[in-house]
């Protein structure tokens, strides 16, 4: 294929389809290989491609698009006729025409190639015994005897039993990460038995040798490795008998406890019994078999035609028979297991069989939402039976819980259409808030954070058994300091006691050996620096048999402080409670995101379109993302939570309480005082790596970066068109909706192992598909908020360090005028608004709009824009109770974009007070009538979020003592409130 300028034609496109697509039909759908074939022949000119060059092209995938009413096409270059490993060109034809493409070939191939010949020396048996080797993969003389050949010769499939086939297939191979040389070789696609690795191993087709392995398995690192009691210390039940199986009829109803839609975790709802939960959904095709079927059997089991899931006590991937079973028979399924969250995830079988009937129904979620928004049969979804919908049936995903063979993570492995992923998810150590409780002084009680120590084997609270005495602050002999870096000076004292020692200036495990040393029981080793999680205390000392725990400074200094005044401080250290990451609801959206992105990128006949370094990021953004996504309640959303509420991940899991801000180093936020990531951060950033031997890649941290400019995109778009209450339905309207349709849709489109500018192209070109371009001024502008506008220049995509950004605008599309400022405050009986601009363009209007819900809003006036930059507007006839006011900004261009809200409150009802303001000690929060819970949010002036609580009284009282003179803000988040005001510490 001739490298032609693909990007003008793309523009060209562009420009040409807009104005028709949204009327535009489709005369016919017909996807097939032969009619693409003639697709491409006939547009050849338009691909800037030789009659020849269109011939030769191997269609790889193709299917008809039916939210899109276009044909997807993925065409696969050659060379000599055979493949180029991942040069895969993307087209969308629509009437007959080329709409969009996105081009993939590697230009001059014939001066790459490295061997001359396309005979290889070894064939691909042997090819499949060397890679085989090369993992440590055990083959049986019977997987290498059956074998099916492609039509091409080229490719060999190895069938083996209870496991998904291997496939081997001869292509030109990149000879090194920077591809300016190809060798003739075999590609082993090989999913391990044990474990969930699926190697993806180049053979040498001359000499045999070993060019490059991948693991395409995303194990997603959730969080730093915490020490994990082993599996041995819980029962394993026995395996039990395969499902009670009819020959399919239909299933008439289920029932499944669960933490249910959309609430991300046990810490937002109690378990709650739904029945049918597949018809929230507006496409039936999604759920056609209702979820306990595969077309040909029913079970009465967590299995069906989406999911098998089962718990993995073993962790060798063969416990498909411990399913969760139906209390009731066929065709009326009941899962209505009561959970213990108070002991651990594998201490009964209620328990146990929770978790396993969650992950089953988060699963079947996923597929049904992702269906809505285009993941079908066609597009290569996870089904046993696609329902002569298109695609390749088979490949339902394998769910394992509870799985044995990792802790404090999890991991999806996603081969091509028609064979298994595998979803493994674990356990995770014990909650930090549910080992530490201080029982005196009456002023300290409660649970306090706190991590218990990986540095011994044989100091576990686990085995020693909950611990309460009091604490003794250690004295360093010779010096004032209880640092515990040598000898205690009180002993006596601590013989029997807990003992409480400073961070700093030796190792953790010296601390806790000199501790032991003195007769302490237990030691607790306070940080020396603010954090938001007791820092992870590692070494290697086994002698050491005394539970040690790191604790926040915040506890720390009230410990310190008590003792140094006399008084008694009393700790009850206790082992906590597994945590079973089958509840994380968040967690397991993201791990079946992997499996969305992987078989939408290049096409679901290839695994491998997301394994550079920027493409695999953008994998873990796209798992973010989504998992937010089904994790909030638009019912109840506001258009300026985007701004208001930060959205962690991860909480549940690493057992944080929902006010943290999760595992990524920052919430998601549209604020940058809160999610200060941009595309510049790839490059400047030290916690962003192209790996190396003393710093790995990780591909989480730039993934963070790619979400939250999808999540500012999504809200960019919400504020003009709103939020539609439910999601699970996308052929309605609604910002939120449009988005989804946008991101899954850009997976379409986007090329090959694309990096982050590609990725935003393949947006910009859905949007083009899906809406003529309606959004592509919103879209431009949110990305080049985060520096990925019109100038921004990835340069190499499998190097996260030479990227440049640009924050500029394509010509034409004008930048919003932003508010700087937005004040509303009573006045007498009327409300005073007033807001500054930063004068970025001209605009036309600001259009004030009040709500007394927070969810229907009215136009109530409007302001004329004029030269200046500070505007104000009164409304003279406010409602009695809570009035909350917006601006909406109208550029010249018809743009719009909404501020942030306000709430004024009239005739006392609900009245917010703070005081005093300024504060020395206490704020005094007073809201007269107040039934509901509310939300109070403490923040420094950067953004970072410091204290959060809940109350739902009429007044609440927060301690500022130990804050900093200067300025913070508090933020009430309630069903009928979104307050956020001021307030300084003196």
């Amino acid at each position: 294929m001739r490298n032609k300028n693909f990007c003008a034609l793309a523009v060209t496109l562009l420009l040409a389809f807009g104005a028709t697509a949204q009327t535009t039909k489709t005369s016919g759908a017909d996807a097939s290989e032969a009619a693409v074939k003639n697709l491409v022949i006939k547009n050849s000119s338009a691909l800037g491609l030789t009659s020849n060059e269109a011939r030769t092209l191997r269609i790889s995938s193709s299917y008809y698009d039916k939210n899109a009413q276009a044909i997807m096409a993925y065409l696969q270059q050659t060379y000599k006729g055979i493949d180029v490993y991942n040069a895969i060109t993307v087209v969308a034809f629509k009437n007959g025409q080329v709409i969009s493409v996105q081009p993939g070939s590697v230009p001059v191939i014939d001066k790459k190639i490295i061997a001359k010949t396309i005979l290889p020396n070894i064939d691909a048996k042997q090819a499949l015994r060397k890679a085989a080797a090369e993992v440590k993969e055990e083959l049986s003389e019977n997987v290498l005897a059956y074998v099916k050949k492609s039509a091409d010769g080229q490719e060999f499939e190895f069938i083996r039993e209870n496991a998904n086939s291997i496939f081997v297939r001869l292509m030109w191979v990149p000879a090194d990460d920077e591809a300016n040389n190809y060798l003739l070789g075999w590609q082993v696609s090989l999913h391990s038995h044990v474990g969930n690795a699926l190697w993806l191993i180049k053979i040498d087709a001359q000499t045999g040798n070993v060019i490059k392995k991948d693991n395409l398995t995303v194990s997603c690192n959730f969080t730093s490795p915490r020490h994990l009691h082993k599996m041995e210390c819980f029962e394993q039940p026995a395996i039990a008998a395969e499902d009670n199986i009819l020959q399919a009829e239909a299933v008439n109803s289920a029932k499944y406890n669960v933490i249910p839609y959309p609430f991300s975790d046990p810490n937002f709802t109690a378990p709650v019994l739904v029945t049918n939960p597949w018809t929230m959904f507006a496409d039936a095709d999604a759920y056609t078999l209702n979820w306990n079927s595969d077309a040909a059997k029913d079970y009465d089991s967590t299995r069906g035609n989406n999911v098998y899931a089962q718990p993995d006590l073993d962790g060798k991937n063969n416990t498909l028979k411990q399913a969760a079973r139906s209390s009731t028979a066929l065709p009326n399924l009941t899962f209505n297991f009561t959970p213990n969250f108070s002991k651990d995830a594998l201490s009964s079988a209620p328990t146990r069989n929770f978790g396993v009937t969650n992950l089953f129904y988060w699963n079947n979620i996923m597929h049904d939402m992702s269906y809505q928004y285009g993941f079908d049969e066609a597009a290569g979804n996870f089904q046993k039976s696609n329902l002569n919908r298109g695609g390749k049936g088979n490949d339902y995903v394998i769910a394992d819980a509870q799985d044995a063979s990792g802790t404090n993570n999890a991991n999806f492995a996603t081969p091509a259409d028609g064979s298994n992923p595998r979803m493994q998810m674990f356990l995770w150590s014990p909650s930090p808030f549910k080992t530490c409780f201080a029982n005196k002084p009456a002023a300290f009680t409660g649970f306090k954070m706190a991590s218990e120590s990986s540095f011994s084997t044989n100091n576990k609270i686990k085995n020693a058994g909950a611990i309460t005495a009091n604490v003794v602050i250690y004295k360093d002999a010779g010096t004032t300091t209880s640092l515990g870096c040598n000898a205690s000076s009180n002993a006596a004292a601590l013989a029997g006691k807990i003992a409480y020692i400073d961070r700093g200036n030796c190792d953790f495990v010296t601390k806790a050996k000199n501790a032991q040393n003195a007769g302490a029981i237990a030691v607790l080793i306070g940080d020396n620096v603010d954090a938001q999680s007791p820092i992870l205390m590692g070494g290697t000392d086994n002698t050491i048999t005394i539970p040690a725990f790191s604790i926040l400074k915040s506890v720390a200094d009230s410990i310190k402080d008590f003792r140094r005044r006399g008084i008694v401080v009393n700790i009850t250290l206790q082992p906590g409670p597994q945590i079973d990451g089958d509840l994380d609801n968040g967690v397991v959206s993201h791990e079946y995101t992997h499996g969305i992105s992987n078989r939408l990128t290049g096409g679901p006949n290839i695994a491998t379109c997301l394994s550079n370094k920027e493409s695999g990021s953008m994998g873990e953004g796209w798992s973010d993302y989504m998992g937010l996504m089904v994790t909030t309640n638009w019912a109840t959303a506001h258009v300026n939570d985007g701004f208001n509420i930060p959205r962690p991940i991860g909480n549940y899991a690493f057992g944080l309480t929902p006010e943290f801000g999760g595992i990524r180093y920052y919430p998601y936020s549209t604020d940058f005082n809160v999610n200060p990531w941009t595309y510049d951060s790839l490059a400047s950033s030290d916690r962003i790596t192209n790996g190396g031997f003393l710093v790995p890649y990780d591909p989480h941290t730039p993934g963070e970066v790619w979400c939250n400019m999808l999540w500012t995109m999504t809200w960019d778009i919400i504020a003009q068109d709103g939020i539609n209450a439910s999601i699970t339905d996308a052929s309605k309207t609604g910002g939120n909706i449009v988005a989804m349709k946008l991101v899954m849709q850009g997976m379409k489109m986007q090329k090959c192992n694309p990096g982050f500018v590609d990725a935003r192209n393949g947006i910009l070109e859905a949007d083009t598909l899906l809406f003529g371009g309606a959004y592509s001024n919103i879209i431009w502008k949110a990305f080049a908020k985060r520096g990925l506008g019109y100038s921004a220049n990835q340069k190499k995509s499998n190097n996260l360090k030479d990227g440049i950004a640009a924050y500029d605008l394509p010509p034409g599309v004008n930048n919003f005028i932003t508010l700087n400022s937005f004040d509303a405050r009573r006045q007498n009986a009327t409300a005073q608004l007033t807001w500054t601009t930063n004068h970025a363009v001209k605009t036309s209007k600001y259009i004030v709009e009040r709500s007394s819900d927070g969810q229907a809003f009215a136009a109530i006036g409007t302001v004329k824009a004029t030269g200046s930059n500070t505007f104000s507007f009164v409304d003279i006839h406010p409602a009695a109770g809570n009035n909350i006011y917006r601006i909406r900004t109208v550029s010249s261009s018809k743009d719009n974009k909404l501020s942030i809200e306000r709430t004024v409150t009239f005739n006392g009802a609900k009245a917010i007070v703070i005081a005093p303001n300024p504060v020395r000690n206490y704020l005094k929060i007073t809201i007269p009538g107040n039934t509901q819970q509310l939300q109070v949010k403490v923040y420094n002036n950067t953004g970072g979020l410091l204290t959060a609580s809940s109350f739902s009284g009429t007044s609440a009282t927060i301690d500022v003592r130990t804050l900093a003179a200067g300025s913070y803000y508090i933020h009430i988040i309630g069903d009928s409130f979104n307050y956020k005001e001021q307030f300084i510490v003196e």
